[in-house]
């Protein structure tokens, strides 16, 4: 880790410093940034407010100055007799005020383009007249009028909602004034109506661009202005399914704020502000346009930190590689001595130096020489060890093969003794079958009864005698053959299955008090010429190590060695129902020496011979197949030579 991290150091250097000096940029430029974002965001702020009170100026303009007129309109006597007297249909035109009304009623309305009607009315005589001369039919009333409510509840001018006017199907809004005489009864009504359609050009001038909206809604909710034609007077701000119902309250209720909001799917600053009749301005400002100029100023910030980075790691890299190029120069020899590579020296530049380096240097120096006499006297350890180690795995091996054949001997003789036995048991019941004849025969007691029962009896006799003493020179015959095998180092042709079938024989002794079944499954056709021994060893090793470790503490198993053919491969599978091998055992199992049963006096080496036989004399593969409570499987493929004879 103190090579690696010298290695980087220079690099280590300069990005350590760059990211304090790029910290420090980045907090000014947030700084930067977030002033210059505040100073946008109130500019924006000033901006539609400006607006949305020139806007408010001038909607206030057109209700003050219809709230003057119908004030003029409430104390003009003409107008007041007219309503007073005009009581009847017969008196509404041959009234001697209808011609000045109708004069002051046009004069009204051509005062300011931004009128569409003015015009006085009564409930008594059930009519109305306006300045276009325009008198209703008999089916006009005057209390069903949308106006007729606003001007009956109010003791000042009031304003109506918007209205469809009932001969011009137009849209207007009624500024109207109840005229009471002295009792408080009402003459009648005098009104003004202004032109809606007047109203969005002066909000259309308030907005900054295009991509902004405004709207002008009323006090019930109504929209009075939309940028969206179709909703005009339609659509009402307390509907649920109304786009801006959501944000009512900041538009009743408004914080003089800009607040941020979605609107079909987009994000604008709201803004609302209060005109006269309780009536809003509610404009929307498109906040990627608003904040377009950020933008700009976020990429112009992100590129001066990017080159000024690059900047400053080259050039920081530059210098601290300059300062650390020594140390580069001893992390090669730190190198070497961590790889054993002590043939070079510090050299003497470094060595004399009066620094840190030369202090290094030096150090590093007398670690070469301590390593080189600690590498010498190491090496003529080690070369020791081996030679007795090898000497005492040789003997170890001889002990184990040794040991093997005792097995194979003490198992032999075994199982000749039981056929011996029997042979003289046989014998000696032969024996005194004789001395009973040769008695009946002395004592002229002889009858031919005895004689056929002593024929008989002889000839049972002789046929346990004869069949025993051929097992048992069978079974010398084996052990011969095997012993032969045992002997030879030399490739022989040998039958595979008969080699595995005296194997098992010479170990049965060691299972024959146990329910144990070994079965041997290998065809007698197939003959190969290899080493005997090797598969002796090899099935001897098998066998014992699964009755010592999967049959350990069971009186019953299962072994089954099996045999299988391709066109270059032979392959013996051995496998038994035992307990099976762990995987952390698997692992380590063919390492000389390892064993799970050392306090039973096992070597373990058991498993490091059939390895090394495998790889060794058979030039082959090994694979073993196992879990815990599964049983094993050893899988042994090698290659079949041009002289194996496999039918």
């Amino acid at each position: 880790m103190l090579i690696k991290s010298t290695k980087k150091l220079s690099t280590s250097l300069a990005i350590y410093i760059s990211s304090v000096v790029i910290l420090a940029l980045i907090i000014t430029n947030l700084f930067v940034y977030n002033l210059a974002y505040n100073r946008v965001f109130s500019s924006i702020e000033t901006e539609i407010a400006l607006n949305s009170k020139l806007a408010a100026k001038n909607i206030n303009k057109i209700f003050d100055e219809t709230k003057i007129v119908v004030t003029q309109m409430e104390f003009n006597s003409d107008i007041v007799n007219y309503l007073k007297t005009a009581t009847t249909k017969d008196t509404i035109l041959n009234n001697r005020y209808y011609l000045p009304v109708l004069k002051t009623l046009q004069n009204i309305k051509n005062s300011n383009p931004l009128f569409f009607l003015a015009w006085v009315a009564n409930e008594k005589a059930n009519f109305y007249l306006d300045n276009l001369n325009v008198i209703p039919d008999n089916t006009y009333e005057v209390k069903k009028r949308p106006w007729y409510k606003y001007a009956l509840n109010s003791n000042e001018v009031a304003y109506t909602k918007p209205y469809v006017e009932w001969k011009t199907k137009k849209y207007v809004l009624s500024s109207i004034k109840a005229i009471k005489n002295t009792k408080k009864n009402i003459l009648g009504f005098v009104a003004v109506d202004i032109k809606l359609d007047s109203i969005p050009l002066i909000l259309k001038n308030s907005k900054s661009n295009n991509l902004d909206k405004v709207f002008l809604i009323a006090k019930d909710g109504t929209y009075i202005y939309n940028d969206d034609t179709s909703k005009f007077l339609d659509s009402n701000l307390n509907n649920n399914y109304d786009k801006l119902s959501n944000y009512k309250n900041l538009i009743i209720n408004p914080n003089n704020n800009l607040n941020l909001i979605n609107y079909n799917r987009k994000s604008y600053f709201l803004y609302s502000y209060k005109v006269a009749n309780d009536w809003r301005i509610v404009s929307l400002i498109d906040k990627d346009n608003a904040l377009a100029f950020l933008k700009i100023l976020k990429y112009k910030i992100f590129t001066v930190i990017f080159i000024t980075l690059v900047l400053i790691l080259l050039v920081i890299y530059f210098i601290a590689n300059h300062f650390t190029l020594p140390l580069k120069s001893l992390v090669v020899f730190a190198t070497d001595i961590n790889n054993r590579k002590l043939n070079k020296n510090i050299p003497n530049d470094y060595l004399i130096r009066n620094d840190e380096i030369g202090e290094i240097s030096n150090s590093f120096q007398v670690l070469i020489n301590y390593f080189r006499n600690e590498k010498k006297l190491l090496e003529n350890t080690i070369t020791m060890k081996n030679e007795e180690l090898e000497s005492q795995y040789k003997y170890i091996l001889e002990t184990e093969k040794a040991a093997s054949l005792g097995n194979l001997v003490a198992g032999v003789a075994h199982e000749i003794n039981t056929p011996l036995g029997v042979s003289v048991t046989t014998a000696s019941y032969i024996e005194k079958l004789n001395h009973s004849l040769e008695k009946n025969i002395m004592s002229d007691k002889l009858k031919k009864s005895d004689l056929l029962n002593f024929i008989h009896s002889v000839n049972e006799s002789s046929n346990i005698l004869n069949t025993n003493l051929n097992h048992a020179a069978n079974l010398v015959n084996n052990f011969k053959k095997l012993a032969v095998h045992q002997a030879t180092d030399e490739k022989i042709l040998i039958n595979l299955k008969d080699i595995t079938d005296m194997t098992i024989l010479s170990l049965k002794p060691l299972y024959k008090k146990k329910n144990i079944i070994i079965t041997n499954n290998i065809s007698e056709e197939v003959i190969i010429k290899n080493y005997p021994s090797a598969f002796t060893q090899l099935f001897n090793n098998l066998i014992i190590n699964s009755l010592t470790h999967g049959f350990a503490n069971k009186n019953e198993g299962i072994i089954t060695i099996d045999c299988k053919i391709d066109k270059e491969n032979i392959s013996i599978i051995y496998s038994d129902n035992g307990k099976g091998i762990s995987e952390d055992t698997q692992e380590k199992m063919y390492e000389p020496f390892y064993t799970t049963n050392r306090i039973e006096g096992n070597s373990g080496l058991g498993m490091h011979i059939v390895f090394n036989i495998v790889r060794q004399l058979l030039l082959g593969e090994i694979k073993c197949i196992s879990k815990v409570n599964s049983g094993v499987t050893f899988i042994i493929t090698f290659k079949i030579n041009d002289v194996d004879c496999i039918n």
